[in-house]
């Protein structure tokens, strides 16, 4: 059937709508538990941080266990020495150092064999034991290189007559014991 142009459809004409209230698409149940492949995937990412986690955690022990990590913020700092006996001195041979230390800030005390300080030797700082001062307090840090810390094969000098077989030094920051020993 013909409409003519510019004149209404007929009733006939036109598409006829329901009257019934629109439904929604229907959904889709979730599936029940995971796909295989999910089950994989979880399984090794699961795996995968178990592992880093238990390395880190090593990684931690074994770092604590060397000591480089302290408990004053990281500066950990030691002297060790290598002590001998040449002619009427004491040599006490930086043999490692651990963290920068200038002998400004580093005090040795020396102690009779009964722990009484012996005097001048009252925590004097290393950079005032020098050849100039010999002979107030009988002991030198003598620097093997130029240049502002404490090296390994840097020297201290004690006299033997002043502090005889047996006295104790002890080397210290202001907040630590940084090596101690006895003179034998």
């Amino acid at each position: 059937m013909r409409v003519p142009t510019g004149s209404r459809p007929r009733a006939s004409q036109i598409p006829q709508q329901s009257m019934e209230p629109s439904r929604p698409a229907q959904q889709t149940a979730p599936p029940r538990g995971m796909s295989r492949e999910t089950k994989i995937v979880v399984i090794v990412v699961v795996s995968v941080i178990s592992v880093v986690i238990i390395i880190g955690v090593a990684f931690t022990w074994w770092i604590l266990s060397q000591g480089l990590v302290s408990s004053n913020g990281g500066n950990r700092r030691a002297l060790g020495f290598t002590p001998s006996s040449t002619g009427g001195n004491w040599t006490l041979t930086v043999a490692s150092v651990h963290g920068n230390m200038r002998p400004s800030e580093i005090m040795m005390t020396i102690y009779d064999m009964n722990g009484v300080v012996k005097n001048p030797m009252s925590s004097i700082p290393l950079s005032q034991l020098t050849s100039t001062e010999w002979p107030t307090y009988r002991v030198t840090y003598q620097k093997t290189v130029s240049g502002n810390f404490i090296v390994a094969g840097d020297t201290i000098l004690v006299h033997k007559q002043s502090y005889p077989s047996g006295y104790r030094y002890q080397i210290r920051d202001d907040s630590s014991i940084l090596a101690t020993g006895t003179f034998q």
